[in-house]
């Protein structure tokens, strides 16, 4: 019986040819406009900023506006949500953090548009 139990020669090549192939999409996200907004009357703590972040940013590796890291201090041990980030369409801006280290291993395109 044809095609029981039997492998051609061709399915590991295929295999293969169809492994190389596979490649992970980026994953683009809006990014800010301005930031992270404050609002009068209410203290936003580095806790809130990074849940913001995270929310926002985990699994990214595109930022098609903006990105704004501020309001971070050293409390805040998990960015890795920064970590996949490989392009940003507009302008990084990092400012007004009490954090020793802010990290962004993988950026390697900033667009400034």
């Amino acid at each position: 019986m044809r095609g029981m139990g039997v492998q051609t020669p061709l399915f590991p090549l295929i295999l293969m040819l169809a492994l190389s192939c596979w490649r992970v999409e980026a994953t683009d996200c809006t990014g800010f406009v301005s930031g992270i907004r404050h609002v009068p009357g209410h203290s936003i703590n580095s806790s809130e900023v990074s849940k913001v972040l995270s929310d926002r940013l985990t699994g990214c590796t595109r930022i098609l506006q903006n990105l704004v890291i501020s309001g971070l201090d050293d409390s805040i041990t998990n960015t890795s949500y920064l970590n996949t980030i490989k392009e940003v369409f507009g302008t990084v801006l990092i400012f007004d953090n009490r954090a020793t280290r802010i990290s962004l291993p993988n950026l390697s395109v900033v667009r400034g548009q």
